[in-house]
């Protein structure tokens, strides 16, 4: 009854509200822009619809805009919405179908629609019914089924580092990645350490040249063996931020577990395996002070640091009981590449402005130096050039983070003050739940260098490394909200979730919420056996109808065998009848003339009865000559 062209200005009215609320609101507004032009697309469809595969749009839309939906409504509230959709799209579904199924047979749409005795209150109410059943029922199968990880199967479970265990000065700096892909999330830190600035400690490289700075192998036939203590005590520790802090990394670096400074213990929570219902092992650390699982993490792992959190460039008192560093690896953090007295010379002018002789000091006066002298940038200063190291401190003075870590960790080694690298990442954003999400994006390359008596000082010398804390909005906020979901209740369900959600319900029969439980299971059994009746009641009426028909052509079939020819098209059954009068045929045609022309309704078992009776009869055989 509406025009098309109706359809036609509403489409394109929502579009322009679409871009318009997107020129207005920036990207941040992109999922409701696309939700306002989904919303009018769909009523567009829906009033101009003529054919059924206008419907089929329809419900497409539908679909999207329900999706759209559950982004801009986070709440638990939108679990109804979805219900909703659910029953409603199994009605639209079914219903279409049925419309489907008759234009196939040649009926017209207006016959079609003109039907009440299938689609009816009660039809509505069992396909509802249907509906939430199968959701329930879904729900519980998740729930009674634990997730078991196809990397069981071997090769898939396996996860290679992605850490690189070398990093040339001149290719891609890391400050240029712009992905948002989660590498991990600690729970537990303060606002107070957010704000200072966190350093999520990764990969330690030891080796150190004017091309790149690289990683030995933690498991060289010469390394130390691994210490099993879950901890690295070679960390400066700073006994006033002093946390316990839960980690939950995804599988990005191995076998290789990050953590925010010294650890004084680590305790493996959950994940890491493939199967959930196998928790990952923490072994201790390695030579290079990094904290190792027993295995590659083959899914996200969780698990608890207690320690403290590092402040770059600040140093602690020294310890009762210091720690060690030996002449093989103090010798292994001092080796330089070949002196350059250009290089040398630059660090005599750094150091005129130390106001002290001691180690401290000396790094300060050279940390402040980079800091104020030299400039962050991100652009291919020192792509092409031999040493690209040297030209970064001589000529270019700027760079990405990676030159001033090495540049950096070349002047201390230079003043016989043992230096690494350390890959990375820093600051992080805040979710909604408190947790500090750190993604690709947030890489970053710093120095730790030793001071005996204190050990390992986390120190950065890249300017704008700090820069003011960020928080997840918008679609970043939505889309870590799916993958925490996703994380817990998905991926690291296992027994022990399992157990908790059959605790939880033995709790509540036990406790106080036994009433209202037993209230539901009386409303749900009423439910179901409500189910059952109109289910049972519609099939009667889908029989009832079609009796008459089935009785009709019972009777026409026996009168054709007994005649052993076609009944005439032309006759009616009361003549089909009278040409064979027999007790059951009489009978039979009573019974059909009440329900076709009295408007009764017969039982079934009647017609089953009758219908096997028509059956039944057989024309006798003829009877044999008789000789004479």
């Amino acid at each position: 009854r509406v025009p098309a062209v109706a359809g036609t200005v509403l489409a394109i009215g929502a579009v322009a509200v679409g871009v318009g609320t997107l020129l207005q609101g920036g990207i941040d507004s992109a999922v409701f822009a696309g939700g306002t032009t989904l919303l009018g697309l769909t009523v567009a469809r829906l009033i101009s619809r003529r054919t059924l595969a206008h419907d089929q749009q329809a419900l497409l839309l539908s679909l999207i805009l329900v999706f759209a939906g559950s982004v801009l409504n986070v709440g638990l509230s939108y679990f109804l919405v979805f219900v909703a959709y659910a029953v409603a799209a199994v009605w639209a579904l079914s219903t279409r179908q049925l419309l489907a199924g008759a234009e196939e047979t040649g009926a017209s749409s207006r016959e079609a629609r003109a039907r009440d005795d299938v689609i009816t209150p009660l039809f509505f109410v069992a396909s509802a019914g249907v509906s939430l059943l199968v959701l329930l029922a879904a729900v519980g199968i998740f729930v009674s089924f634990p997730r078991i990880g196809f990397g069981e199967l071997g090769f898939l479970g396996r996860k290679e580092s992605q850490l690189p265990p070398s990093v040339g000065f001149g290719g891609s700096p890391r400050g240029l990645s712009t992905s948002t892909t989660v590498v991990a999330r600690v729970r537990g830190v303060s606002e107070t350490s957010f704000d200072d600035g966190l350093y999520l400690r990764g990969i330690v490289y030891d080796a150190l040249s004017f091309d790149a700075f690289s990683q030995t192998s933690p498991d060289a036939r010469d390394a130390p063996p691994l210490d099993l203590r879950a901890n690295i005590p070679d960390l400066a520790q700073l006994k006033d931020r002093t946390a316990s802090y839960e980690v939950i990394e995804n599988p990005v670096g191995g076998a290789l577990l990050f953590t925010l400074g010294f650890t004084q213990s680590a305790q493996p929570l959950s994940g890491g395996n493939a199967n959930p219902n196998r928790s990952m092992g923490i072994t201790g650390h390695d030579r290079h002070d990094q904290l190792r699982a027993n295995a590659p993490l083959a899914s996200t792992m969780r698990f608890q640091v207690r320690g403290s959190v590092a402040i770059p460039g600040v140093v602690p008192p020294p310890r009762e009981r210091p720690p060690v560093l030996g002449d093989e690896d103090r010798a292994r953090y001092l080796a330089v590449p070949n002196e350059d007295p250009a290089v040398r010379a630059l660090l005599q002018t750094m150091l005129a402005a130390a106001t002290g002789d001691d180690i401290e000091a000396r790094a300060t006066a050279v940390r402040t130096h980079l800091l104020r002298q030299f400039r962050y940038s991100l652009k291919d200063q020192v792509v092409g050039v031999d040493a690209p190291l040297r030209y970064f401190l001589l000529n270019a003075r700027a760079g990405h983070c990676e030159l001033f870590a090495g540049g950096y960790a070349l002047l201390l080694r230079m003043m016989d003050i043992p230096a690494r690298v350390i890959g990375g990442f820093q600051g992080g954003a805040r979710a909604d739940d408190g947790s500090i999400v750190f993604q690709q994006r947030h890489a970053h390359a710093w120095v730790e260098w030793w001071k005996d008596g204190v050990g390992w000082i986390v120190d950065d010398a890249t300017p704008q490394a700090r820069a003011s804390r960020e928080r997840l909005g918008g679609l970043n906020a939505f889309i870590e909200m799916v993958r925490v979901f996703w994380d817990d209740r998905v991926v690291d369900y296992a027994l022990e979730d399992q157990e908790s959600v059959i605790r939880s319900v033995m709790r509540a029969l036990n406790g106080k919420h036994l009433g209202t439980i037993a209230k539901a299971a009386v409303v749900f059994g009423f439910f179901v056996v409500f189910i059952a009746v109109v289910k049972q009641r519609l099939r009667r009426r889908r029989q009832a109808a079609t009796v008459g028909d089935r009785l009709g052509k019972a009777i026409a079939d026996a009168v054709a065998r007994l005649s052993q020819r076609p009944v005439p098209e032309h006759w009616t059954i009361a003549e089909v009848v009278a040409a064979h009068p027999h007790p059951t045929l009489q009978a039979a045609l009573r019974q059909y003339e009440r329900h076709r022309y009295g408007n009764e309704v017969l039982e079934i078992d009647i017609v089953d009865s009758l219908v096997k009776a028509l059956r039944a009869l057989r024309r006798p055989p003829a009877a044999a000559p008789t000789s004479r």
